[in-house]
């Protein structure tokens, strides 16, 4: 094979290579949106499931819950670690080096043959991801932001604003008298100097 050929093959490589590179950060910046959903729905949860569940639960307070479990179901298979590691973004090197370098009773496969080779490979392996692991992550990663979406509206739906008024008016004191403000009774105290 010629050597302008074989640079051909070799641009072509480096692009399949990139193609792969930025393959790999869609999926780690997917990750890395679902880990921040989580924390954000975590919070959402905790304050709204609090004031839904405070006097009593309906209905609409444990389906919220339900969604918020829903949720973190499909977060968590977004953030479960893939076994496979780098398969499917890297080429084997002991493949490479007995097929194309080490070839017995053959003469070695020249530079180009190589780079054009790997160049199919990535291709290959780019499809296989898309297909089989970034499509499928991103459906998921929709329908947990849909659950998210769902759990937070029906959750401010159960919490009434008269019940958020009501609670505002009347604070519930706790531990004892509040030491910044006198209660009936307390002005005939005498305060500590």
């Amino acid at each position: 094979m010629d050597e302008e050929t074989t640079r051909g093959y070799e641009v072509v490589y480096r692009e399949a290579i990139r193609a792969l590179d930025l393959q790999r950060n869609a999926f780690d910046s997917l990750r890395a949106r679902v880990g921040f959903l989580l924390s954000a729905a975590t919070i959402a949860t905790s304050f709204l499931g609090g004031l839904a569940l405070r006097d009593r639960s309906d209905t609409g307070s444990w389906i919220a819950i339900f969604l918020f479990v829903a949720f973190g179901a499909f977060a968590l298979r977004l953030l479960w670690p893939r076994a496979e590691g780098a398969e499917g973004f890297t080429a084997t090197p002991s493949l490479v080096i007995s097929q194309y370098l080490e070839v017995e009773d053959e003469e070695n496969s020249d530079l180009g043959t190589i780079y054009r080779d790997l160049a199919l490979f990535a291709e290959e392996a780019h499809d296989f991801n898309r297909d089989e692991h970034l499509k499928p992550l991103t459906n998921y990663f929709r329908v947990a932001i849909t659950l998210l979406t769902a759990e937070i509206v029906l959750g401010l739906s159960t919490w009434r604003s008269d019940k958020v008024a009501d609670m505002a008016a009347k604070p519930e004191p706790r531990g004892g008298t509040n030491p910044m403000r006198p209660y009936p009774g307390d002005e005939k105290r005498p305060r500590p100097k």
